[in-house]
């Protein structure tokens, strides 16, 4: 369940269905639609960043999910039985979304490995992490996020960026955190694991756990395999299993930043997506064109490798347009290929 579907149960509770923004927040929704709409709003009334009061309004309708509009609030249009405003009000809702939010799947990073990175791997994590939390926000709440142990240059540098934010910065290790949030089952995600993330394991899970490591001037295969050893999840009571993102039998070009990882992950649990489908959609343009290499050197282990059979694997992995023509010159040219 999304957070988004949390905030649509409680105002339908209050005998809420339609809700207006006040004038001088539009412009802060104005990049989301549909459930996010929805969603982000629910975020901010966690934050205390803007309350629901219960007044009649009016506006143009600009989403609908679950039984809510949510309306641009005018002096005409749809009537409206509440206002989203930048101050704190309608307590009452916020109280009810805090008891009846998802609790699960909790995401962990850990922080073990951290003195292994250099300081550009550090900047680096730093910026996936923000886009780490803004991820999370799409499907869940801030607190859902943990790192641990937090290493006191990363709750410095938290401190520094002013995060407005409720992700849990613990000083225990994971395996603590996971312990005294009562987790049972965890999934290790990690590309050297021997096998991959089932569908089954996929919705099972109480809680993923990445290794907080960034392989970006020196490659640590073994990082996050430390790391599951380290932890002794099992002496805790904790179910846990190591296990690795792929597509279609292989790790190459699967996304492996922190924020990509967790985005498949999330995209696969809260919106049922494919495992292959999230992969797919989550890769960004090198990626697919590393995968592309890979797929036509495969096909062209025996023989001639034909341009046709690159257009073929190029729009299986999603290309198309002018992107497709460009993955699919440079694809050939590495690989000799030829019109058949």
């Amino acid at each position: 369940m999304l957070l988004a579907d949390s905030l649509s149960l409680a105002l339908r509770l209050f005998g809420v269905d339609s809700v207006c923004v006040e004038r001088r927040l539009l412009k802060r929704y104005s990049r989301y639609s549909g459930p996010l709409l929805l969603q982000r709003i629910a975020v901010d009334i966690l934050l205390r960043r803007v309350g629901l009061v219960f007044s009649e309004c009016r506006g143009a309708p600009i989403a609908l999910y679950k039984g809510v509009a949510v309306l641009a609030e005018r002096g005409v249009g749809l009537r409206g039985a509440a206002r989203l405003v930048g101050r704190i009000g309608g307590n009452d809702v916020a109280e009810l979304l805090e008891r009846i939010r998802p609790r699960t799947p909790k995401i962990v990073i850990d922080m073990l490995m951290w003195e292994v990175m250099s300081e550009s791997e550090k900047r680096e994590f730093f910026k996936q992490l923000l886009v780490l939390l803004s991820v999370v926000r799409n499907y869940l709440f801030d607190d859902m996020l943990a790192l641990a142990p937090t290493p006191p240059e990363v709750t410095r540098w938290a401190s520094r960026a002013r995060l407005h934010s409720r992700v849990v910065f613990a000083e225990c290790t994971a395996s603590q955190l996971l312990k005294r949030w009562g987790v049972r089952r965890v999934v290790v995600l990690d590309p050297y694991a021997p096998k991959p993330l089932e569908p089954g394991e996929l919705t099972e899970a109480d809680a993923f756990v990445l290794g907080g490591v960034i392989d970006k001037e020196f490659v640590r295969p073994y990082a996050t395999y430390a790391i599951y050893l380290l932890e002794e999840f099992e002496r805790r009571g904790i179910e846990a299993f190591r296990r690795r993102l792929e597509l279609w039998g292989s790790v190459v070009g699967v996304p492996d930043r922190l924020n990509k990882v967790v985005e498949v992950v999330l995209k696969a649990r809260m919106d049922s997506e494919p495992l292959d489908t999230a992969i797919l959609s989550t890769m960004s343009f090198s990626d697919k064109v590393s995968r592309l290499l890979h797929e036509v050197q495969k096909a062209g282990k025996e023989g001639v490798v034909c341009i046709d059979d690159v257009y073929r694997a190029g729009l299986r992995l999603g290309l198309g347009g002018d992107e497709l023509e460009r993955a699919v010159r440079k694809v050939a040219r590495s690989v000799g290929a030829s019109e058949c």
